[in-house]
């Protein structure tokens, strides 16, 4: 066996394992029905240096100096966070040691600014990935103990939303306790069906991996059975021409694979999930709050400021299509939900509870059904793209080079 050979097999194997693990990372969901964060909320209702941060710069600064590394967080219940915060608070906990023995809790180096920052960047910067994957001396102390997390668009989401129903309660002057008993229902649903879309893409997602590399592992495996497929690439001519085909499909079957991946996926809500809403426009009615003055304090603290254009508008008398009319169509669900209410002067919450609860079954069945249309879907760049491009790197060298052999 050559030395060319030997290289040959040993990149090939690396990439069919390598797609195989990531292949199996993708496919390893400890539970599809809860994805699951424990975490904290109350931006400006912690001190500045209260709490673990605090505690750790008070470490650094004084005589203990030694750096302890905290175990990683890598599941969040944020619903039970809800819970467990609004329990302290009914058991006359005040706002700020509530949140903070919630936070110590869950994890020894959270705390509300970090719980902010993950909330309104969810993705790690270059830093603190560097951090993460190159740990040294300090670095434990400066990264984010969020940036561990699985699922972290979803506990993000779910964050935002606790974040949010926090400010709004200052807003309204409605109990804080009751309106994170309420939200936290909601929140646990959301990440539920977060989760159970993740692991209805999570095979077409691995499939897409490992087919991807086919075409490449073909031509190295090709090279170890004594083919020279390089140097029929470079040789001019027909080789030529069929080796930059091959190379051609490979890559357009792949980023088609990808789009068709994305496409599936769905774009992300910006800003503040509109069935995490309903739940705080829920919570602020059931202790009395009008509904204009809800919608108003929900668009300033979610920095949704249509929400507050549509209050006023109300008020000045507009009727209710004209007030919605410029609002962002992701609060169209809301709006026909809360419309009969408005107009026959009810209650909105049992409509606005049912409603969220449908809204998220239906995003649930609708990307179950796209992962599972995936599946199906993604033989077309399979068969079209990745294995022409098997044939052509792979197979065809090998036949040429037989062809060859014999007329010698």
């Amino acid at each position: 066996m050559t030395e060319i050979q030997e290289i040959s097999l040993i990149v090939a194997v690396v990439l069919l394992l390598g797609s195989g693990i990531l292949a199996g990372i993708g496919a390893n969901v400890r539970n599809s029905s809860a994805p699951a964060a424990r975490t904290g909320d109350a931006s400006g209702l912690l001190g500045e240096e209260s709490g673990p941060r605090g505690e750790r710069r008070r470490r650094r600064n004084g005589t203990h100096s030694v750096s302890v590394r905290s175990p990683k967080l890598r599941d969040l219940d944020v619903g039970m966070l809800c819970a467990e915060v609004a329990t302290r608070l009914e058991a006359g906990g005040s706002i700020e040691s509530s949140w903070e023995a919630s936070l110590r809790r869950i994890h020894p180096d959270l705390d509300f600014a970090e719980i902010e920052v993950f909330a309104a960047h969810p993705r790690p910067t270059l830093r603190e990935k560097l951090n993460l994957l190159l740990p040294v001396v300090g670095a434990e102390q400066s990264a984010n103990p969020l940036r561990h997390l699985q699922h972290k668009e979803a506990t993000a989401a779910a964050l935002r939303g606790m974040i949010i129903a926090t400010r709004v309660s200052g807003e309204v002057g409605a109990p804080l306790a009751e309106i994170l008993t309420r939200v936290a229902d909601g929140i646990s649903g959301s990440l539920e069906a977060a989760a159970k879309r993740h692991a209805a893409q999570v095979g077409p997602r691995a499939t897409a991996r490992l087919l991807g590399v086919l075409p490449l592992a073909a031509m190295l495996m090709a090279s170890f059975v004594g083919v020279d497929v390089f140097s029929m690439a470079f040789s001019g001519g027909l080789n030529s021409g069929i080796f930059a085909v091959g190379i051609g499909l490979m890559a357009v079957g792949n980023l088609w694979s990808m789009w068709m991946i994305r496409r599936a996926t769905g774009v992300p809500v910006k800003g503040l999930d509109p069935t995490l809403a309903m739940d705080i426009v829920a919570a602020c009615q059931e202790n009395g709050v009008s509904l204009t003055a809800t919608l108003e304090a929900v668009g300033e603290a979610a920095d949704e400021p249509e929400l507050g254009v549509v209050a006023r508008m109300l008020l000045l008398g507009a009727s209710w299509e004209e007030a919605w009319a410029g609002a962002n169509p992701k609060w169209h669900e809301m709006a026909s939900i809360l419309q009969p209410s408005w107009e026959e002067g009810a209650s909105p919450v049992p409509l606005l509870i049912r409603g969220a609860s449908r809204t998220r079954a239906h995003e649930t069945h609708e990307a179950v059904n796209a992962a599972e249309k995936l599946g199906v879907r993604l033989v077309v760049p399979l068969g079209i793209c990745l294995l022409p491009a098997f044939f052509a790197l792979g197979i065809v060298p090998v036949v040429v080079s037989t062809i060859e052999g014999l007329l010698q």
